[in-house]
């Protein structure tokens, strides 16, 4: 099987290893933070070119304003960090989302990431933020209805293409594995590229997200290339 060009990764398991080692929901996002900042690292070692994470989704903005507010002001730092970094290694960074609905500094420091990368062609760096699959695939389905309605398609022509081109990944390949960390009690998509994931290989890990290492994501490519991928066919 040939190597994968796109990786997506549910990153679930911080707060359950922070509980369960002693520490904060803080330290426990922070102890995430870092494995991601490898994770990426890894897939440059690994000459992976797309790399997806679901880093906030629609559904997040349940919990607590006192856990959203640290996520979010934790999200912008990282993001300039993520930057220098992408600078040095060739990294292009988007944020794919709502992203009218976060804070104006974050949007602030999101356009600033984009300028600032977008040459850059090492990795695609792919930072789900305030991102659902219901909500982008129904934004998809709006922008259709509105050229249907100005007469400029017509509802027969209407193809999965088009909806492919449509949505907030329109220009990058469909992820060809993705990867759930969290254990047993979550094997679950959670709403997370629901249209893209449609013939992802996927891949359950019983760890927590901090635990997460490139020996992990490296035992996941050797089991992707024995796995036969025939589309439905």
């Amino acid at each position: 099987m040939h190597s994968p060009a796109h990786i997506a990764v549910i990153m679930d398991g911080n707060r359950r290893w922070a509980t369960a080692n002693g520490h904060t929901e803080h330290d426990g996002h922070r102890a995430g933070a870092k494995a991601f900042q490898n994770t990426i690292d890894a897939c440059i070692e690994q000459g992976i070119a797309y790399l997806s994470a679901y880093v906030f989704s629609t559904e997040n903005w349940k919990r607590p304003q006192s856990q959203i507010k640290f996520l979010m002001t934790l999200m912008e730092h990282l993001l300039n960090e993520h930057v220098k970094t992408a600078c040095k290694n060739d990294i292009r960074v988007r944020c794919l989302g709502n992203l009218s609905a976060l804070p104006k500094s974050l949007q602030s420091t999101i356009a600033t990431a984009h300028k600032k990368t977008q040459d850059h062609t090492t990795l695609n760096l792919n930072i789900m933020i305030n991102y659902g699959a219901h909500e982008e695939i129904t934004h998809a389905c709006q922008r259709i209805a509105r050229t249907v309605h100005a007469g400029d398609l017509a509802p027969e022509a209407i193809t999965p293409q088009t909806i492919q081109d449509h949505l907030y990944t329109n220009t990058m390949p469909a992820p060809d594995i993705l990867i759930r960390t969290g254990g047993d009690t979550n094997v679950r998509l959670s709403n997370f590229m629901l249209w893209q994931c449609a013939y992802s290989e996927l891949f359950f890990l019983p760890i927590l997200w901090p635990d997460f290492t490139p020996e992990h994501l490296a035992n996941v490519l050797d089991a992707y290339k024995s796995r036969k991928r025939n589309f439905g066919e």
